[in-house]
């Protein structure tokens, strides 16, 4: 039978009793933890205060923290909305709140069962008369969709340009963040081949360089051998070094900053296309609401993108004194080729290629005659 360890559905009243929003209703939220188990034995351990202590608590801390959570949230959010200009972005923001709220339930019903399970193990390790029992933890939740308050649903909206206008727009702005994201993923593929050849420059100077190591010189002449032998001989390899690490960072950067253009334009589409969508029939709306989702899961994919590059680029930042060093022929950096050798393993090509296909099939969708039909 199923025993309700925890249950709440207060969650909207206390919400809008601790923040007091002005421009977002809250969702409703049933939250239900039970657990199934043989009849008659959650009569037994209802009343044990040890199994209260190890499984209800966390699931009630969980939920608790959930409340706190979502209230600061809403508090913020709630303060943004109140900010903003026009329905548009409003409307954007009630979105992202959504989403975030939802993430943020899903989270906690995760943990909430897997506390429980876990109190349950180390209850019936120092319980073992209910070892034998076998139970079941499992999550009812019902989540409503927070909404605009009517003093902002009721705002403004930005003026409308016309439907057919308004896509080609939105295509348009899709195009570019195409183009860009096709400039990266060819930066991208340039920086792999190009550190391929620099690790191979750089493997040359170390291979030079362990073979002069094994020569048995007197300490006070090892830094002159070293600059007869290896960086004076290896010197073309090393300016290979230096150009390519340049190279290499510069068109990190330049990802960099096309990755933040990508996302900025796709955001100027998704606010297009919301102010279509309340314009059009519901059969277009509904259409153009699909491609808002895909336009945001395009967005969320642009970030990680433009932080490996960063990370690669801080990297590679690194590296360069020690090719200078080399070029300086100083013989102590000799020492640290294999490390700089180590942090050059940028790879981005392949995931600005999934960025590439899915801007393109984005754009492809978005047509007149297919949108506003």
């Amino acid at each position: 039978m199923a025993w309700v360890v925890v249950e709440y559905n207060d969650l909207k009243k206390n919400l809008i009793a601790k923040v007091k929003p002005k421009y977002i209703v809250p969702p409703d939220l049933k939250f239900k933890i039970e657990v199934t188990m043989p009849k008659g034995v959650d009569k037994k351990i209802e009343k044990d205060p040890l199994l209260h202590e190890k499984m209800i608590k966390p699931a009630q801390k969980e939920y608790a923290r959930i409340e706190r959570q979502l209230a600061m949230m809403l508090k913020a959010y709630d303060k943004e909305i109140g900010e903003l200009k026009n329905q548009v972005d409003a409307k954007l923001r009630e979105k992202k709140f959504n989403t975030i709220f939802k993430e943020q339930v899903a989270t906690a019903k995760k943990f909430s069962i897997s506390a429980m399970n876990k109190g349950w193990a180390e209850f019936v390790k120092k319980e073992k008369q209910y070892a034998k029992y076998k139970i079941k933890v499992g999550a009812k939740i019902s989540l409503g969709i927070a909404s605009l308050a009517a003093s902002i649903a009721s705002m403004a909206a930005a003026p409308f340009s016309g439907g057919a206008s308004a896509v080609l727009s939105i295509a348009g702005m899709v195009k570019t963040a195409s183009s860009l994201a096709q400039e990266c993923k060819k930066a991208a593929d340039s920086c792999e081949k190009t550190q391929k050849s620099l690790r191979k420059d750089l493997n040359t100077v170390l291979a030079t360089y362990k073979l002069q190591s094994k020569k048995n010189i007197v300490a006070q002449e090892l830094a002159t051998h070293y600059v007869n032998t290896v960086l004076t001989v290896e010197m073309a390899s090393i300016r290979g070094c230096n150009e390519k690490l340049g190279l290499v960072s510069n068109k990190l950067a330049g990802i960099q900053l096309k990755s933040h253009e990508i996302a900025k334009t796709l955001n100027k589409a998704m606010k297009a296309a919301i102010m279509v969508e309340k314009k059009v029939g519901s059969k277009s709306a509904a259409k153009l609401s699909k491609l808002e989702v895909k336009i945001d899961k395009m967005i969320k994919k642009i970030p990680p993108n433009e932080k490996r590059a960063g990370a690669a680029l801080k990297k590679y930042k690194a590296v360069k004194p020690i090719v200078e060093g080399l070029m300086a022929k100083r013989p102590k950096y000799l020492e640290k080729i294999e490390m700089a050798m180590k942090v050059l393993n940028y790879a981005g090509a392949t995931d600005w290629a999934g960025v590439v296909q899915t801007t393109a099939e984005i754009g492809a969708e978005i047509t007149v005659d297919i949108i506003l039909d």
